[in-house]
């Protein structure tokens, strides 16, 4: 008996719930179920973009270019980061990094990486003598799939090099992302990308949690136009910050738009960094000791007093001050600066305006770490 053939309705149920990664690899594959495919809502766990690399649902598509024809097993691969730290993309980034190296024993291969340049973007016809001779090295960029459940990876694609190594990832985001009649729900939504490499123009994605690892500003302005507006808030937003790395053009504007921020930060923290955040509940997650004892916290209360905080915002530090103590002598450092204050239980309290209180308090953390907690809240509210 034969089968009958799978109705409209029917393949699309059947996409809906396939595995995100076989409906990538289906439509990839068979160009007459593509167009139906990209009408079907996409839904994910998590979502990360990383430097070179696509992560959905812990399957990591990653690409790198390589040299083919030489002897290394596996080839060698040409882009990534240097013994040094730099990250390289492209094959004249890769010579100019080894053209640093002023070892006289490698004068030969920086000989030989200049002439790959040229070859590489130098003038055609010298290419193509050197190619029919091949004198010269040949780079491939490979795509590998790594299923991070089974720790398999393989290469799924290769593609001639041309000189422009983002152009294969721009091909696979356009290929998983392009053209969809609905936004992409994503739960976890990460960017930890170095290079700004484009989403597909009409790609919009609804995120619960969105992460961004690195370049705040610049993957700020990367990911606004892919987010759904109209699905905002995010329920928690996440930034790992370098203050004074580009965080001047940080758009605070739509980053107030999370109901709750994680703020990594890996410089000591400032009042500065502190008082353009306009979220309602903040947790800065890296140790906050030194500014807790210093002026700026001091500054920080007194301009959540003077700007009339409303009730229910909520900002916590961790603290490495390994003995209770410490956090004691935290709330007397307090009462000494604010007349107002009233030491309680474990906390401070400050009457502010309309009938709130400003109340910092402190719990033990994960070991030996302190929560610090100050919050508004209703006055005859400061017992927890």
């Amino acid at each position: 008996m034969n089968n009958k053939p799978l109705t409209y309705d029917s393949l699309k149920t059947v996409i809906l719930y396939m595995n995100p990664n076989t409906r990538f690899l289906i439509s990839s594959q068979i160009p007459s179920i593509r167009s139906v495919e990209k009408f079907v809502p996409l839904k994910l766990e998590s979502l990360e973009i990383g430097n070179h690399s696509i992560e959905v649902n812990e399957t990591v598509y990653s690409y790198g270019l390589y040299q083919i024809d030489s002897k290394d097993s596996p080839p060698y691969q040409v882009s990534g980061y240097t013994p040094d730290g730099r990250w390289i993309c492209e094959m004249n980034e890769f010579v100019r990094s080894k053209k640093r190296s002023n070892n006289p024993r490698q004068a030969q291969e920086r000989t030989i990486l200049g002439r790959i340049k040229s070859m590489i973007f130098g003038n055609k016809s010298s290419n193509r003598s050197s190619n029919r001779n091949n004198d010269f090295p040949r780079f491939e960029v490979h795509l590998i799939k790594e299923e991070q459940e089974n720790s398999c990876s393989h290469v799924i694609e290769r593609i001639e090099y041309t000189g422009d190594f983002h152009k294969a990832e721009e091909s696979l985001r356009e290929l998983m992302f392009a053209k969809r009649r609905d936004a992409v729900v994503v739960k976890k939504f990460i960017i930890n990308q170095e290079c700004p490499i484009r989403m597909p123009s009409d790609l919009k994605i609804r995120a619960k949690e969105l992460i961004i690892n690195n370049k705040i500003s610049t993957n700020l302005e990367f990911v606004k136009p892919i987010i759904d507006e109209s699905y905002l808030p995010f329920e928690r937003l996440e930034l790992l910050v370098e203050w004074g790395n580009d965080t001047e053009e940080i758009d605070y504007e739509f980053i107030k738009n999370s109901k709750f921020l994680e703020y990594h930060h890996t410089s000591q923290l400032q009042f500065e960094q502190i008082q353009v955040l306009r979220n309602p509940r903040v947790h800065f997650s890296t140790s906050s000791h030194s500014f807790l004892r210093g002026q700026d916290f001091i500054w920080l209360i007194r301009d959540w007093i003077d700007n009339e905080k409303p009730i229910d915002t909520c900002f916590t530090f961790s603290s490495s001050l390994f003995e209770e103590y410490y956090s004691i002598k935290l709330f007397k450092y307090v009462r000494e600066r604010f007349d107002e204050a009233i030491v309680g239980n474990k906390c401070v309290n400050i009457p502010m305006r309309n009938s709130t209180i400003l109340k910092i308090s402190y719990k033990l953390d994960k070991h030996p770490y302190y929560l610090i907690k100050m919050a508004v809240v209703h006055f005859g509210k400061t017992s927890d």
